[in-house]
């Protein structure tokens, strides 16, 4: 009778620790699951923020997605504008030599870049669409799919030369360049382009045109802590993201805004 017993009492703990260890494997699958889900649901929310900062300029939770200030960011990118405008000028002389005279007003060469820098990256924020597609996670990074429709960069120097009149008085290029007192004439041209940029597109408000299509971009988000981070290289590269080369739909290069172009398309950050 003992034996039954024991036999009986070793069957019944054999199925319950088979029945306990089952139990433990499924919770833990099912808790491995729940992270895996929660995690890509941190990563989109982050991604979607990061989204938003750039191309909508919300600063809201930019500081959950970056070890950065808002805008210490901005002042990064804009250095980036600023530096590529400023060192070729640098090449053909000292920047402080050159300037715009309009109208009786001197504008300094820095002046002028920085504020087509500004209006550069003001037209950044003027996308507004751009959603998360998709997420993929890989250890502690997030790689992140998103679409957006980007500013048709071969259209976004043409409306400039129409608006000469209205910003410059009519004053023409030869008469400008007379007056700079610089005999680098291809520079004082390239600052009138830059000029006539950060006032149509800066102090008018005017923005530039969308490409006809939507584009997927991706980009890398690095966990950090509970949240995905995007360090300032991503940042930049969401910024070059921003244009693509092509026309705006029923546009075309007819406009002769050759230096226009040039400044505004090679410009980029």
């Amino acid at each position: 009778m003992k034996k039954v017993f024991y036999g009986f009492a070793i069957i019944l703990c054999t199925t319950m620790l088979t029945a306990c260890s089952t139990s433990s494997d499924s919770t833990s699958k099912n808790d491995t699951k729940n992270s895996a889900t929660s995690s890509q649901s941190v990563a989109k929310t982050d991604a979607q923020t990061v989204l938003d900062f750039m191309y909508k300029g919300n600063i809201s939770g930019f500081s959950d997605v970056s070890s950065d200030s808002a805008s210490s960011v901005k002042s990064y990118l804009l250095d980036h504008l600023e530096k590529k405008q400023i060192d070729a000028m640098l090449a053909n002389g000292n920047i402080d030599t050159y300037k715009l005279v309009v109208d009786g007003s001197d504008y300094s060469a820095q002046e002028i870049v920085s504020d087509y820098a500004e209006a550069y990256y003001k037209q950044i924020a003027s996308i507004s669409d751009a959603t998360v597609k998709s997420v993929s996670l890989s250890g502690d990074s997030a790689k992140i799919t998103a679409t957006l429709t980007p500013i048709a960069a071969l259209s976004e120097a043409n409306p400039i030369g129409s608006a000469r009149t209205e910003l410059l008085g009519g004053i023409d290029n030869d008469t400008i360049v007379r007056e700079s007192g610089n005999k680098d004439v291809k520079t004082i041209q390239k600052l009138i382009t830059l000029k006539l940029y950060g006032l149509y597109y800066g102090q008018m408000g005017k923005t530039a045109a969308k490409a006809d299509k939507p584009v997927d971009i991706t980009f890398t988000l690095k966990k950090e802590g509970s949240h995905f981070i995007a360090d300032k290289d991503t940042m930049l590269q969401l910024a070059k993201e921003s244009r693509a080369q092509v026309y705006a739909d029923g546009d075309s290069d007819s406009d002769d805004n050759s230096d226009i172009a040039e400044s505004s398309n090679n410009g980029n950050v």
